[in-house]
């Protein structure tokens, strides 16, 4: 039990250091499209970009009203199988050369 508080409590701070990095940045937009994982690695890596990071999150604020995610006492979604969560979400970060 004291293994799941801890990455609970990891979990919050993360989205709230998210969150507030993101107060700082001056586009907040987001594109969204159903194209599989690898199809959006291979496309980057593809057109010449380098790829610093990709982060998978296993719990969100909202899911878009599609029904997936359920909130849980911490008021985040999250999508659980078995009682596990899985990821319901991906960033990628990646520079052009």
């Amino acid at each position: 039990m004291a293994g799941a508080a801890v990455r609970r409590r990891l979990m919050t701070q993360r989205i709230r250091w998210q969150r507030a990095r993101l107060a700082s940045v001056e586009h907040k937009s987001t594109t969204e499209y159903a194209h599989s994982l690898g199809e959006i690695v291979t496309a980057a890596i593809a057109s010449g970009l380098t790829i610093n990071h990709l982060g998978e999150h296993l719990a969100v604020e909202t899911d878009g009203h599609r029904g997936l995610a359920t909130r849980e006492d911490d008021g985040l979604m999250r999508w659980r199988h078995t009682g596990q969560p899985l990821p319901i979400m991906y960033s990628l970060r990646a520079l052009k050369a």
